[in-house]
């Protein structure tokens, strides 16, 4: 394995100080940042920014891995040779990356994509895909696991201290922060594979198991981030914002982060509804909401002001329309006029609800609301079917009639003896799904990809046992017998799942 005897003298000699990027001075990765920005290995963008939260591409990985390899400069000149190749269809001859490209499939360390043919340098580089290339960079031999081929490069580096704090998906994007941060612990291992001097003037943490990252803390998306940098008082102490509202802690400073300024953060993690059936939560706000809500009586059609316990009404009953009107808007008062003597000529089950455009900037927030007299439909579930601005009642029953509705439906898939009833199906927008587990075995449904269920949109096991656990495809716990798990489909595609508990268990579920 290559000496590194310049990096050694770089970690004597160089203090650790912050990144002198502009936008790295601060950032959880500042350090070794600066460590490789010292060796020569990394440099920035024009605007002398680093971007440490871009996900870092094939192409700017190889780069950073050759560097730091040849970190002495030992052999620029063979490296060099390389740019004028044509080793890949999409690796121009002369470009910036093409020299480590070209270096490292002449190495025989890179196959590449469709039959070889193709690099795919723009392509992001997921955290165990870049693990693997770096381990395999610096020679480090980890156990094969054939079955979950990522866990040997995992345990080997996690027993090595080398996974950066921030890392708690298998599947996420690797930023350009954490390549530097990773790079740097492995440069660091080299240097001082005992862990002594150099390593403890790195980050503080590499001799400290309380903010080591493992297979066991990836798989439970345990993120060690926000305690190693300010401890479990800060993470554990939500903000509470007044009026119900309870915040987020800004991971580099813990200041308290209020609605209006972030994410909302619920307490109020679920609630029971009748029949099985989930609580679905009021947009923008804390409030859950069962369909067996007697909240407010309504006549046919409506007309009336937006509140939550309206909202809730609204959605039960048939058509909703949010309106953002405004006192001084022409346009608003000539519908008002309309709605107030002409109500009949609107369909039975619609609801418009009035939301004043000049104070109710959270609501404009939340549904990007930028003109007023906008009319935004939803359908059962608080979801958007569409929007406009302006026009009368005819041009709310053109737009209504436009939007073909379809009934919704429930389909159940079953677990057994012998296995899954129906594993791919085809649904429409607004269906509901149950899983029904009739097999003595535990079942736990949830979206690909195995471990973290990120698949469908909006979902990650990291959300299960929060607010956030409403959003996502994923049963969040082992179904025993006879218990059933149910899910409604918003999203249009075509979405993968599996058995958590026994990932051999798959289907798919088509949503047109």
């Amino acid at each position: 394995m290559k000496k590194f005897l310049i990096l050694l003298t770089l970690a004597l000699t160089i203090p650790v100080a912050h990144a002198s990027f502009d936008d790295s001075a601060e950032h959880l990765h500042d350090k070794g940042i600066s460590f490789l920005q010292f060796a020569s290995i990394v440099d920035g963008y024009d605007d002398g920014t680093f971007r440490p939260d871009n996900p870092i591409n094939r192409a700017e990985m190889l780069k950073i891995l050759v560097e730091a390899e040849d970190a002495d400069k030992g052999y620029t000149l063979s490296i060099a040779k390389h740019a004028i190749e044509d080793c890949f269809d999409d690796v121009p001859v002369n470009d910036w990356f093409t020299k480590y490209v070209c270096y490292f499939k002449a190495e025989g360390r890179i196959v590449g994509y469709d039959g070889g043919t193709n690099f795919r340098p723009g392509q992001n580089v997921t955290f165990v895909e870049g693990l693997k290339m770096a381990l395999e960079t610096f020679d480090y031999g980890y156990a094969e696991t054939p079955d979950t081929w990522y866990q040997g490069p995992v345990e080997y580096a996690a027993a090595r201290n080398l996974i950066p704090v921030d890392i708690y998906d298998l599947d996420t994007n690797l930023t350009r922060g954490q390549m530097s941060d990773l790079v740097t612990r492995i440069l660091k291992y080299n240097i001082d594979p005992e862990g002594g001097e150099f390593l403890s003037t790195y980050l503080g943490d590499l001799d400290n198991e309380t903010f080591q990252v493992t297979f066991d803390t990836i798989s439970r998306n345990e993120d060690k981030s926000d305690l190693y940098l300010y401890g479990a008082i800060c993470i554990q102490s939500v903000p509470d914002c007044g009026n119900g509202f309870f915040g987020t802690r800004d991971k580099y400073t813990c200041e308290a982060i209020c609605p209006e300024q972030g994410t909302l953060v619920c307490t109020d993690i679920g609630r029971e509804c009748a029949a099985g059936q989930q609580a679905a939560k009021i947009e923008g706000t804390c409030e859950l909401y069962c369909p067996e809500d007697d909240v407010v009586v309504l006549e046919d059609p409506v007309h009336t002001d937006y509140t939550t316990a309206t909202l809730a009404t609204a959605l039960a009953k048939g058509r909703t329309l949010l309106y953002f009107r405004a006192d001084w808007c022409p346009t608003c008062r000539s519908l008002d006029n309309e709605l107030a003597s002409d109500l009949s000529a609107l369909p039975d089950d619609l609801t418009i609800l009035d939301i004043d455009y000049d104070t109710e900037k959270s609501l404009k927030q939340t549904w990007g609301i930028v003109l007023q007299h906008t009319l935004v439909q939803l359908d059962k579930n608080g979801e958007e079917v569409k929007r406009w601005t302006g026009g009368g009642i005819s041009t709310i029953n053109a737009e209504l009639a436009s939007t073909e509705v379809v009934q919704s439906q429930t389909f159940t898939i079953t677990f057994s003896d012998t296995g899954v009833s129906a594993p791919d199906i085809t649904i429409n927008s607004g269906d509901t799904v149950q899983f029904l587990n009739l097999d003595m075995f535990t079942h736990w449904p949830a979206t690909d990809n195995h471990p973290s269920h990120r698949n469908y949109p909006n979902s990650s096991i990291s959300k299960c046992s929060s607010d956030l656990e409403y959003l996502t495809f994923d049963a969040c716990a082992g179904l025993p017998k006879d218990e059933m798990y149910s899910f409604t489909f918003s999203e249009v595609g075509y979405w993968t799942w599996h058995d958590h508990l026994d990932p051999s268990l798959i289907g798919s579920i088509t949503v047109q």
